[in-house]
């Protein structure tokens, strides 16, 4: 069960790709953050926060979180709104509520419908490295 969006149904995919779902640092959703955080672990953003998230573990951002900001994670599931660049080296994941407005450099990323996602994508390979674009012909 994926317990941070309170789906019933998981994603093999997603599921894989996440060590836990236990949450170590909260920006609840009254509270405003301007400044950069450098974590360790899982960070859930309810509220709206501005500056640079740069996490060794997993980063949501919950329906009400609203993020002007560049993210650097693990895996990010977005039901908020984000306006910044986005680097994870494993799964994004924009819910039907989530915006993402930036680009992007993944290693997956997963797009629900409703979702809205304006920017350029960067995929990475499994070894961590960009994937050149294809060559037109």
């Amino acid at each position: 069960m994926n317990v941070l969006f309170g789906q019933s149904k998981a994603r093999a995919d997603v599921k894989d790709e996440r060590a836990n779902d236990k949450i170590d640092t909260i920006v609840g959703a009254g509270a405003v953050f301007t400044g950069d955080l450098d974590i360790k672990g899982t960070l859930r953003v309810d509220g709206k926060y501005e500056g640079k998230i740069t996490s060794s573990g997993d980063v949501v951002i919950g329906e009400s979180g609203q993020l002007v900001a560049t993210v650097q994670a693990r895996n990010l599931q977005v039901a908020g709104t984000v306006k910044g660049g986005i680097k994870t080296f494993g799964v994004l994941e924009i819910s039907s509520t989530g915006k993402v407005y930036g680009d992007i450099e993944v290693g997956k990323v997963i797009i629900a419908d409703g979702a809205i996602f304006q920017g350029q994508c960067r995929m990475n390979s499994a070894e961590g490295q960009s994937v050149p674009p294809a060559k037109k012909e």
